[in-house]
């Protein structure tokens, strides 16, 4: 690694004469320097990782290409530069990382077609937006940093399902993440493995995936389609409801205690929870109830306290109700569900 940021480099061919010295050279640093523009590359080429020209506002995005096209960076570094424009970006880059960090680029497409792209980070952008349109647009890319860009929209966020090779995002303090952001990423991206540096388990996919789909059928007019309302607003709706059943929808008129209540049978089952029952009872549940709320009454019909409890609204596909601090309505309870006491 050889840092000479911060000096005052002004010729490229300077730059070139060091490096040719250096044969071993893997990373190079000349940020901050003087570089006079146009840059006079030559058809010379060279093998490095990581090439860094941040804070160099004098340099063009054609001249910064040029540079790390010469010396064969895998990895760029071009932040603090002012940037605006990348349609320059030539469509053959054989560059892996790249990292724009604080420009004002507001257009990413001109980078969707590089073939080897693996990581991409567009921190503090003004980004609003980040089209994929077909399956080849960023068809290498792995990572992705949007924390601090201005998006707003879920449909951004839904555009991002179609880079089948996307598997690690970064979406920290962005105008979504003033709500459930986390949950509703990783519901809505299921090739993602990893989020703002946290690893997505089997466990919280699940959750995250039942908590979005029954957000969004809380959100639903009873009146309309019920399911067309809910593709519209969360497009995986379809697949999720044949993966974990339907959430319990709105009912009208909620205003009373009775109308809110849902009617359901408790069964006692020994082993596994496809067991004959030993014994049932029907029970009124507020859905607003947590899970730790509903243990009592578990212990009461099971007579133990070891136990697990279980939930279906078809009496084929069971949900654990494994989280205590979660309401009942999570699990999509409703009138004529059907819970086990699995002891």
């Amino acid at each position: 690694t050889l840092s000479l940021a911060k000096n005052l480099l002004t010729q490229w061919s300077h730059v070139l004469d060091i490096v040719r010295v250096l044969p071993l050279l893997s990373t190079l640093d000349i940020s901050a320097n003087y570089l006079v523009s146009p840059v006079p590359v030559t058809e010379e080429r060279f093998t490095i990782d990581t090439l860094r020209v941040d804070t160099s506002p004098r340099i063009t995005w054609q001249d910064a290409i040029s540079m790390a096209q010469q010396l064969g960076a895998r990895s760029f570094s071009f932040g603090w530069c002012r940037l605006t424009d990348i349609s320059a970006t030539p469509a053959d880059w054989a560059i892996r990382e790249l990292h724009l960090v604080s420009n004002q680029i507001s257009d990413v497409s001109p980078l969707k077609q590089l073939p080897l792209l693996h990581t991409l980070n567009l921190q503090l952008n003004p980004i609003t937006t980040f089209a994929v349109t077909c399956a080849s647009d960023f068809a290498s890319l792995h990572t992705l940093n949007l924390s601090d860009t201005l998006i707003d929209r879920w449909e951004v966020v839904d555009a991002l399902a179609r880079i089948g090779s996307l598997r690690t995002v970064h979406m920290r303090d962005t105008p979504l993440t003033q709500g459930d952001v986390r949950a509703q990423v990783v519901a809505r991206l299921p090739q993602v493995t990893k989020l703002d540096g946290t690893y997505i388990t089997p466990e919280e996919r699940t959750e995250m995936e039942r908590y979005c789909l029954a957000q969004c059928a809380r959100s639903v007019n009873p009146d309309l389609p019920l399911l067309e309302q809910m593709v519209k607003m969360f497009p995986r709706a379809h697949e999720l409801i044949e993966k974990h059943g339907m959430p319990s929808m709105p009912r009208k008129n909620e205003s009373t205690l009775k109308s809110r209540l849902a009617k359901v049978v408790i069964e006692i089952v020994e082993g596994t929870v496809d067991a004959d029952r030993i014994r049932s009872e029907t029970r009124s549940l507020i859905p607003t109830m947590l899970v730790r709320q509903l243990r009592p009454v578990a212990v009461k019909l099971a007579k133990t306290r070891t136990f697990r409890i279980y939930l279906s609204n078809d009496n084929e596909r069971w949900v654990e109700m494994d989280n205590d601090t979660r309401p009942i309505s999570f699990y999509g309870i409703e009138d004529g569900s059907v819970i086990r006491i699995v002891v």
